[in-house]
C-alpha cells in the first residue's frame, strides 16, 4: 500500500490559499473587539457613542461579522474533500487519518482557548468536522438542500423562542421577571472580566479564560455550528464542481453569485447590522429573529460573493500578482490564526500591555491593519525557507504519524 504524504507545495491550488489569507484579515477585524473586551460583550447591545465608532462598528457587522468564519468553514470543506480524494486515489483508508487529524485540531483548539484566548473556534471545527464523514457521499443537490435547511434552523429557533417569551409575558409574568434577571448574568460576567483581564496576572487570567471558554464559548459555538456545517458542505460542492480548478468554465455561475450577493446579501446584512446593535442576544425576541434571519441569509451570500469576486479577479495577471502575497498567509493559516491571538492578548491583557478595554473601534481598526501587515510580511519571508508554519508542522507530523516529509 502506498504511503500517503501531505500535499506538495506545487500541488496546492493558489487561489484557495489566497482566500485563506483573505479570511485571516476578516477574522482579525471581527475578533479585535473581543480581544480588547470580554467575549460576553458579544451578547449585549452596543455602547459605542462616538459617530466614527458607530459608523465603523456598523460596517464591520455589515461586511465582516459572520462572513469570514463562514469563509474559513467553506475552505475547511474544500480541504476535506481534496484530502478525501487523494486517499481514495491511493486506495488508503481515510477515516482513521481524518479522525486523528480532527482530534489533534481539537487539542490545539483547547490549548488555544485555555492558555491564549477563550474565543477559540478551532475546537468547533474539530467537532463539527466529524459530520463531513456522514455527508461525504451525498449528491450535489443534497449538499445544497441540506445547507439551506441548516442555515434556516437558527432564525427558526429564535422565532419559536420569541413566541415562547411572548406567551410567558402574558401568562407567567413572574417567570418572565426571573428570565430577565437571569439574563443579567452576562452584564455581571462582563464587569468581572474587565477587572481580571486588565489587571490580573497570567494565572488569574488563565483561570478566567478557562471559565469563559467552557461556560460561554462552547455554548456559543452550538448556535453557529449549524452554519459552520452548512458552509463545509458548500465548500465540498464548489470543489466537486471544479470551480477553483477551472474558473473560466464557471464564470456564469460565479457572476450569478455576485448578483445574488448584491441584490440579497447586502440588504439582508444591512438588516442584521442595523438591528443587532440595539438588542441583547440572550432573550429571544421578534427583532432578534429578524436580525438572525438577515444574518443566516446574508452572511453566507456575502461570503460566497467575496469568493466569487476573488476568483473572477484572479483570472487577470495584474490582480493575481497583487493577491499572491496572501497565499503565503493562507499556507500558514493555522499558525497565523494562533499568532493573532498571541499578539493581541499580549497587547491587551494584564500580563502584557494592559490595554484591555481601553481602545475604541477606530484604534482597533488601526491595530488590525498593522498586525495583518506584519503577518503578511513574515509569512512571505517564512514560506521562502520552510514548507510549513510551526503549528501546521505539528498538526501534520501527528496526523501523518511521520517526523519527516
Amino acid at each position: 500500500m502506498e504511503k500517503i504524504k501531505p500535499i506538495e507545495q506545487k500541488e496546492r491550488i493558489e487561489v484557495i490559499d489566497i482566500l485563506r489569507g483573505f479570511a485571516l484579515f476578516g477574522i482579525l477585524l471581527v475578533n479585535m473587539k473581543l480581544y480588547n473586551h470580554p467575549i460576553q460583550l458579544f451578547i449585549l447591545p452596543s455602547k459605542e457613542n462616538l459617530p466614527i465608532n458607530k459608523f465603523l462598528e456598523f460596517f464591520i457587522k455589515l461586511l465582516a461579522e459572520g462572513k469570514f468564519y463562514s469563509l474559513f468553514s467553506f475552505l475547511f470543506g474544500v480541504g476535506f474533500y481534496i484530502q478525501l480524494k487523494r486517499f481514495e486515489e491511493k486506495n488508503i483508508s481515510f477515516n482513521s487519518f481524518y479522525i486523528r487529524r480532527l482530534f489533534i485540531l481539537l487539542l490545539i483548539g483547547i490549548f488555544h482557548g485555555i492558555l491564549i484566548w477563550p474565543g477559540d473556534i478551532l475546537s468547533l471545527y474539530a467537532i463539527a468536522g466529524l459530520f463531513l464523514l456522514i455527508f461525504r457521499k451525498i449528491s450535489n443537490k443534497w449538499l445544497i438542500f441540506i445547507s439551506i435547511i441548516l442555515l434556516s434552523i437558527l432564525p427558526l429557533f429564535f422565532l419559536m423562542g420569541a413566541f415562547g417569551i411572548k406567551m410567558v409575558k402574558i401568562y407567567e409574568p413572574e417567570s418572565m421577571k426571573k428570565i430577565e434577571e437571569s439574563a443579567n448574568i452576562y452584564s455581571k460576567m462582563v464587569e468581572k472580566s474587565y477587572i481580571v483581564y486588565s489587571k490580573g496576572n497570567f494565572f488569574e487570567i488563565t483561570r478566567q479564560r478557562i471559565h469563559d471558554y467552557f461556560s460561554f464559548t462552547f455554548f456559543g459555538n452550538f448556535f453557529v455550528s449549524l452554519n459552520v456545517i452548512a458552509m463545509f458542505l458548500l465548500g465540498i460542492y464548489f470543489i466537486r464542481k471544479n470551480i477553483f480548478q477551472n474558473i473560466d468554465n464557471n464564470l456564469s455561475f460565479l457572476k450569478k453569485i455576485l448578483i445574488f450577493g448584491i441584490l440579497i446579501g447586502i440588504p439582508t446584512n444591512i438588516l442584521y447590522a442595523y438591528i443587532i446593535r440595539f438588542i441583547p442576544k440572550n432573550i429571544p425576541t421578534f427583532n432578534l429573529f429578524l436580525a438572525f434571519l438577515g444574518y443566516s441569509i446574508g452572511a453566507p451570500l456575502l461570503c460566497l460573493f467575496y469568493i466569487s469576486l476573488i476568483l473572477i479577479l484572479y483570472r487577470y495577471e495584474c490582480v493575481k500578482k497583487l493577491l499572491k502575497p496572501l497565499s503565503a498567509m493562507g499556507k500558514l493559516s493555522l499558525s497565523n490564526y494562533l499568532l493573532q491571538s498571541i499578539i493581541c492578548t499580549t497587547l491587551f491583557y494584564g500580563y502584557g500591555g494592559k490595554l484591555f478595554g481601553k481602545l475604541d473601534v477606530f484604534y482597533g481598526l488601526i491595530i488590525t491593519l498593522l498586525i495583518f501587515l506584519f503577518q503578511l510580511i513574515i509569512s512571505n519571508l517564512w514560506i521562502k525557507k520552510f514548507k510549513f508554519g510551526p503549528f501546521e508542522y505539528i498538526w501534520r507530523v501527528l496526523s501523518y504519524k511521520a517526523i519527516r516529509f
